[in-house]
């Protein structure tokens, strides 16, 4: 009798032992269950890679088709996003850029640049009738003067009538009032009034005008074949180096004589020169 009860207890014990372990295997079975059901039907495995017309497809929604994000990196069943502070720019630094790309603020279009106007060549189109004038090139007094020729038999013209109050005396002095001494001298000096007019001896082409303490305006004029003339005590008012003159053409006036012809008066100085060398003119001047 006392054996019949153990066993009944042990009995019920393990009865009780089973029903426990039968529920909690119930309720665990019952949680897994929950926790499939709960799982979104639209999750996908970032892994796969899609083909070319596959969808995602969303509870109750439409095909989509499938968009990838550049910026996110799909490791190994990990989905990694961007750092939120980088994909957010701040729309003024944004506006800024493309302002600084030549957009409109505010705008993705990128602006021309915009040019100087002064490095933007003007491109304009000669008619093919219209022909460019033709330069004429300037010669040099000097050119002129090498293409002129001087002819020595024809002489050259008195420039002013007048007395010859110093002669030509390169190799022996003469007399000089005013400075009182005897000189050598290689011009003419023809005695004149104040105003008269000087004319040029011979063609040629004026080389050079120039003020001399002692001969005071000072014009040369290039004959050609390497002679010129040179006239001093001048007054000139209208000629100029490259001037070509004619023989008998004006030249200029006689001026008031400088501090070295004081005494000898209003004069014209007349000098020939061939090469560096003066030479007589009264061998080369022709009767008036």
């Amino acid at each position: 009798m006392k054996i019949s009860e153990t066993f009944r207890k042990r009995a019920l014990y393990g009865v009780a032992i089973f029903c426990i372990t039968a529920i909690a295997t119930v309720g665990a079975l019952s949680i897994g269950g929950n926790e499939e059901d709960n799982t979104p039907d639209s999750l996908v495995d970032l892994n796969e890679t899609n083909e070319p017309g596959d969808t995602q497809v969303a509870d109750g929604g439409e095909n989509q088709p499938e968009v990838q994000n550049p910026d996110v990196q799909v490791g190994d069943n990990t989905e990694v996003q961007q750092d939120p502070e980088q994909t957010a720019q701040n729309p003024e630094e944004k506006d800024s850029e493309q302002v600084a790309l030549g957009g409109e603020e505010g705008t993705g279009v990128q602006q021309p640049e915009e040019k100087d106007p002064s490095e933007v060549a003007v491109i304009t189109e000669t008619p093919a009738d219209t022909k460019e004038p033709e330069q004429t090139e300037v010669l040099s007094p000097q050119l002129i003067a090498e293409q002129l020729t001087f002819d020595k038999s024809a002489g050259l013209l008195w420039p002013i009538a007048g007395e010859v109050i110093i002669p030509y005396s390169p190799d022996h002095g003469v007399f000089y009032q005013t400075l009182d001494q005897f000189s050598t001298s290689e011009a003419l000096v023809l005695s004149s009034a104040v105003g008269t007019e000087v004319k040029a001896a011979a063609k040629g082409v004026v080389t050079a005008i120039e003020e001399d303490v002692r001969t005071g305006t000072t014009v040369t004029l290039a004959l050609g074949n390497n002679t010129s003339l040179v006239y001093g005590q001048l007054d000139v008012t209208e000629l100029k180096e490259g001037d070509i003159l004619e023989a008998g053409d004006c030249i200029g006036t006689v001026a008031e004589p400088t501090r070295y012809y004081v005494v000898e008066g209003p004069n014209l100085y007349f000098k020939v020169m061939e090469g560096e060398t003066s030479i007589d003119p009264t061998e080369l001047l022709t009767e008036e």
